[in-house]
């Protein structure tokens, strides 16, 4: 499976200025294979018809459970479950939310849109799928200082992949992993889960260089 935990679409002249800003972004992780993306902060940026195209035109799931559009135009999976060698295996995702109440950046970019507490709602969410799942993946874009406050709450959650700060982490805090690649697609993080019998029985994680294969 191939996810992502946010902030893809930004970066360079030809996604965010072109005659369709972002949507060659898309095109290619279509292309590409994606499964399951959560948003960032920057997937706002030009606004909720652009953002909504993006998520009509992706063949992956976007799963973001702390926001909703207001007029209820563009949905947003609250999480989803895929099923790999038996095993069931829960995606939640989650946005950045700032004092403000929304995402960082401009506050006119989020006035389409209603978002609730990043920590509050993964911690509802995992908690509502964990019983259903054999392994619970939070797709977390509210950076590795907030994921620790959220890892420590004890979370039925075993893997915070993360994104936002930019940092390079692959911890293991009280039983849950916390992974982040840093930015500008340096590195990508590798899960290798062992999966017997529909269960999974051990894992590994390990930042592989982009460069390496380029």
């Amino acid at each position: 499976l191939l996810v992502d935990a946010g902030d893809r679409v930004s970066g360079n002249a030809f996604i965010d200025d072109g005659d369709s800003p972002y949507l060659p972004m898309i095109e290619l992780m279509n292309a590409i294979g994606y499964d399951v993306v959560t948003l960032g902060n920057h997937e706002f940026d030009k606004g909720a018809a652009i953002l909504g195209e993006m998520v009509a035109m992706a063949d992956f799931d976007t799963v973001c459970a702390n926001v909703v559009s207001r007029d209820g135009s563009i949905e947003f999976e609250e999480y989803v479950i895929k099923e790999v060698a038996g095993a069931k295996i829960g995606f939640v995702g989650v946005v950045d939310t700032d004092e403000q109440g929304h995402p960082l950046g401009d506050d006119t970019v989020y006035a389409d849109f209603i978002f609730t507490d990043d920590v509050d709602t993964a911690y509802a969410m995992c908690d509502k799928i964990a019983d259903e799942c054999d392994y619970v993946v939070l797709l977390s874009h509210m950076g590795d200082n907030i994921d620790e406050s959220f890892i420590a709450r004890s979370p039925r959650c075993h893997w915070v992949a993360g994104g936002h700060t930019h940092e390079v982490r692959n911890d293991k805090i009280d039983d849950v992993q916390l992974t982040q690649s840093g930015k500008s697609m340096a590195r990508v993080m590798v899960a290798d889960l062992e999966i017997c019998d529909g269960e999974v029985v051990s894992t590994s994680f390990s930042h592989v260089a982009v460069d390496d294969y380029v």
